[in-house]
């Protein structure tokens, strides 16, 4: 375990739970750009209303060299990415309605619509997160192994298993792996993403790894892999740890632990492990 991993479990127990509005939030730009379509119009507002592009915020305590933009745009297809010239994380409005679109039709009826907006917005800040995960990566030149697409995956769902408010996020990231096409043409096998079912059973698979008991219900889907989640865990928590942990901005983590009415940390207290 590296010194620095204690201040990485608060950051990450604070990411998804508090939202940075001081100085530090300065190093995300939020742009909430035109809708020029009169379709998705409502998909501004949406996004608007739940403070979507907000949520990216609390990724300020971590020692970005550069201001990133977040913004959510028209774009003419339905996507998210990352653009590593000019450090934007874009998510499209058209993505927005998409996953409107899916959802209200796996829950249709009246008395379901609460739960299909769940897993909308659950969704949408997954894979808001996985983008934001992808510019850290970047701008802080983290070295790692394997494929990047799965690091970013494991970034961003361990901030939410860590924060222990997970619920909604979980539910829509395994819905939306859970609803999309399985393809499996030679391209498919070459791209960089792995499958979405893989993605969909490895988010179970960490998710029950940290917690057997609040997330039991996923051990039978997961089958004889489940005995080895905890292991997955364990490795993959030592390994964000140890990236992430020598950029925490510490001011930065004391102000969103001061918003969240907790103590601030001393960097002598940096001596324990990412939960």
């Amino acid at each position: 375990m590296t010194k620095f991993m204690s201040t990485c479990a608060f950051l990450l127990c604070s990411i998804f739970s508090i939202i940075a509005t001081t100085e530090a939030a300065s190093k995300i730009k939020i742009i909430y750009g035109e809708a020029r379509s009169g379709s998705l119009r409502q998909q501004k507002e949406t996004a608007q209303r739940l403070r979507l592009l907000e949520f990216a915020e609390a990724y300020s305590s971590f020692s970005l060299p550069s201001k990133l933009t977040v913004t959510a745009e028209e774009c003419d297809h339905a996507n998210a990415y990352y653009n590593s010239v000019t450090r934007t994380v874009t998510i499209c409005y058209e993505l927005m309605r998409h996953l409107e679109q899916v959802a209200f039709k796996d829950y249709p009826r009246p008395r379901e619509r609460a739960q299909a907006e769940m897993v909308i917005e659950g969704a949408l800040k997954f894979i808001l997160a996985h983008e934001v995960s992808h510019a850290l990566i970047d701008v802080l030149q983290l070295r790692f192994t394997g494929r990047e697409e799965d690091v970013a995956d494991q970034i961003a769902t361990i901030g939410a298993i860590a924060s222990g408010v997970s619920t909604s996020f979980l539910a829509g990231a395994l819905w939306f792996f859970d609803t999309a096409n399985t393809d499996l043409s030679e391209q498919a096998f070459a791209d960089e993403h792995s499958f979405q079912k893989q993605r969909l059973y490895n988010v179970m698979c960490w998710a029950y790894g940290k917690d057997e008991q609040k997330y039991k219900h996923l051990e039978s889907s997961l089958g004889s892999r489940a005995t080895h989640c905890h292991g997955e865990y364990e490795i993959m928590r030592e390994g964000i740890g140890s990236l992430l942990g020598p950029h925490v901005d510490l001011n930065a983590l004391n102000e969103l632990r001061r918003q969240g009415g907790l103590p601030p940390l001393q960097p002598s207290a940096q001596r324990f492990t990412l939960p």
